[in-house]
């Protein structure tokens, strides 16, 4: 009972947050529960569980987030804010999961490098107290207007539901915060004050100040879209996909897995409970008092004086008025809060035996539904809730860890599973077909760019401009504006991929076909250029110290060398295993 009790009473815990003031011990606990306790790696001699890595992955959402708050289009402020320079950097150093990034869903780097980062700031006694976490948050750019902090933004941000609740965003943010804080100690710490190389400073310069000519050229998807399909072709794949469902599986392996256009979509029969949060009254909003200075007529100034006094008697009626209404509500909300972590308890008691999901929904003073449903069509209920649904597609047969929404939580059990089966032929031959066409207009398109690259480079070899040869080849030609590092172009399609590949690219080479919505694209760097400047050996010196770890300068400058070899080798001590 005390082990069911310690894994299933974080529903009572995390929800009384919103009912008392909040300490910091609670605020900052990023490795809290969160989810399924199913391991996915090994950190320290230790599972790391799924678990773990979604409360990152929900600290590395929030700092997403203030990133997209941050005032105006300012290239340098977006990068230079704290949270974007740590976000950016547990991001990138020590990969070794290079295929996946950090909003994939199936990214280890960041939440590894996030485990290390606080078990190595633990082991050198590195940590941050409630002021700094406090001060921290102010700092960040998405809560300031004109430079200065701006609780209204803080406020707004908080209440917005897209990170869950209020008591549970905040404890996010200060999650990030500590985060951000034992990550510029440590940096600081282990880098000491590095300077970089002059070969480095050289090179850093150049990639900012370089002026860069270059061109694209587009195979256009639509070009290709008409791409037959027989029957025969269609009956083959059927037919080799439904082999993969009647295979016997070999010793050791895997089973064959049928291609998803064949299958039914897999059914599963829910008892579920969602149990909404009471709503809180909503709190008066205090008057504020115009510029008085500005009116001359005493009379007219004595009279907004005192009209403005009557409106503060009123607010503060209405505030005592909230204050009870509070009272009231946070007693609802205690009572909701015991009856929900009643029912997640209930259902992982040791002594439940067979005791249905309904009564011990009943028991805990709730009703339970049943449904039978595919992920594709649920019921009314559970349309809105898409980490309910999420989970009820993932867990296997008995009850599972209870979700919370931003609504409320929902404890659900898995009744039953009726696994996805192959169709006839019939059900699915326009599906099969559908992909059968996306396949050929993909080939297609790869191997007119494919050739288009080679006859392009060829041509402009022998003298043609790139524009001309890549009509030639039946590619639509695209000029991109001269650019440089500092100065990147503006309203340009694709701007990503092109930057990219152009900041790879020596002069004269011609990329590889690049998916883009429109098709393939290659991207040709015809020059780069670094102009001449009077100011450029002062320029130098300056990036030096702006490189230098341990010194507030550039924002775009990455952890010191001595930093990333130091923080590599501690991840490989980690011992991780996937």
């Amino acid at each position: 009972m005390l082990e069911t009790l310690r894994k299933h009473h974080y529903v009572l815990m995390s929800v009384i947050a919103a009912v008392v003031i909040v300490s910091f011990t609670f605020l900052y606990n990023p490795n809290q529960r969160m989810g399924s306790g199913t391991r996915i790696g090994n950190i320290y001699g230790r599972d790391f569980t799924a678990g773990e890595k979604k409360a990152i992955d929900e600290m590395g959402a929030v700092a997403g987030r203030l990133g997209g708050m941050i005032e105006g289009n300012d290239y340098m402020a977006r990068f230079s804010d704290p949270s974007q320079k740590f976000i950016n950097t547990l991001s990138s150093i020590s990969n070794r999961y290079t295929s996946t990034n950090r909003n994939s869903g199936d990214d280890l780097d960041f939440s590894y490098n996030v485990m290390v980062m606080r078990e190595e700031a633990k082991r050198l006694g590195i940590a941050a107290d409630r002021e700094d976490v406090s001060r921290m948050v102010q700092e960040l750019g998405a809560f300031k207007s004109n430079g200065r902090f701006d609780s209204t933004k803080y406020d707004a941000f908080l209440s917005n539901g897209n990170l869950g609740d209020k008591t549970t965003t905040e404890q996010k943010l200060f999650t990030l915060a500590h985060d951000i804080i034992i990550f510029q100690k440590l940096s600081k710490l282990v880098g000491g004050s590095f300077a970089p190389s002059p070969a480095e400073v050289d090179d850093y310069y150049a990639s900012q100040h370089v002026k860069t000519t270059a061109f694209t050229a587009l195979a256009e998807k639509t070009k290709f879209a008409e791409q037959a399909v027989t029957d025969e072709e269609i009956k083959t794949f059927y037919d080799a996909e439904k082999a993969k469902s009647e295979a016997t599986p070999k010793e050791g392996e895997p089973a064959p897995t049928p291609d998803p256009v064949v299958l039914s979509d897999e059914k599963r029969s829910v008892k579920f409970v969602f149990s909404a949060k009471p709503k809180p009254p909503t709190a008066p909003v205090a008057p504020v008092q115009e510029d008085l200075t500005k009116i001359t007529d005493e009379a007219q100034k004595k009279a907004k004086e005192e009209e403005f006094k009557k409106l503060q008697e009123t607010y503060t009626k209405a505030l005592d008025d909230h204050t009870k209404a509070m009272e009231t509500h946070l007693a609802a909300e205690k009572s909701w809060v015991s009856k929900v972590d009643a029912l997640a308890t209930a259902l992982f008691a040791d002594d439940r035996g067979p005791k249905p999901f309904e009564e011990a929904a009943k028991g805990a003073g709730f009703e339970a539904t049943q449904a039978d449903f595919t992920k594709a069509a649920p019921p009314e209920a559970l349309k809105a809730q898409a980490a309910a649904l999420e989970a009820m597609f993932t867990a296997e047969p008995g009850p599972a860890d209870p979700v919370q929404t931003a609504d409320g939580w929902c404890l659900f059990e898995i009744a039953s599973i009726t696994k996805a089966g192959i169709l006839p032929l019939d059900q699915v031959k326009e599906k099969i077909t559908a992909k059968l066409k996306e396949t050929k207009v993909a080939a297609a398109l790869k191997d007119a760019a494919t050739k288009a690259r080679t006859a392009i480079d060829e041509a402009v070899k022998a003298g043609k401009s790139f524009a001309e040869a890549t009509t030639a080849a039946g590619l639509t030609a695209g000029e991109i504006p001269v650019f440089s590092g500092t100065k990147p172009p503006t309203g340009l399609a694709n701007q990503k991929v092109v930057l990219a590949k152009c900041n790879e690219l020596n002069a004269g080479e011609t990329s590889e076909p690049q998916e883009v919505p429109e098709g393939l694209l290659l991207i040709h760097v015809a020059k780069k250029e670094l102009p001449k400047d009077p100011k450029m050996e002062e320029d130098k010196k300056n990036l030096a110290k702006n490189l230098t770890s341990g010194d507030n300068g550039s924002p775009f400058s990455p952890p010191s060398p001595v930093f990333q070899a130091w923080f590599s080798s501690r991840r490989d001590a980690a011992v991780e295993v996937r």
